[in-house]
């Protein structure tokens, strides 16, 4: 699976004029942060792509929000990403931002991705 390519995002070209490309592990967690930053609705032809974390973002945060968010969170990476064995997702308040921990295994390795949200 070490080779997995992908466009790196955001989409640019490298010196000759390319698009700059991403393999592995990079790859990996590029696509679970553009699940994480997508909005369900915002992709034409995948229209349930995407966690909808903006939904989200004027929630008082509570024990309720904080199990909703993991469980958006959780469906969207087992949906839209297969290659990996996700392990964990935990959400945690801190003042005015939720940060969301992403344990997955790929390749025979846990990885750890940590998104944070902004809210209130």
């Amino acid at each position: 699976m070490d080779n997995i390519k992908a466009w790196a995002f955001p989409i640019e070209c490298d010196e000759n004029g390319n698009i700059k490309t991403v393999i592995g592990e990079d790859a990996i967690r590029q696509s679970i942060i553009m699940i994480m930053n997508t909005n369900i609705g915002e992709r034409y032809f995948h229209r349930g792509y995407g966690v909808g974390l903006n939904q989200f973002v004027f929630s008082v945060v509570n024990y309720t929000v904080i199990k909703q968010i993991e469980e958006s969170v959780r469906q969207a990476i087992e949906t839209w990403e297969k290659r990996v064995k996700l392990i964990k997702v935990e959400a945690k308040g801190q003042r005015n931002k939720i940060l969301i921990d992403v344990v997955y295994e790929f390749n025979h390795r846990e990885h750890q991705y940590t998104h944070s949200l902004e809210v209130g």
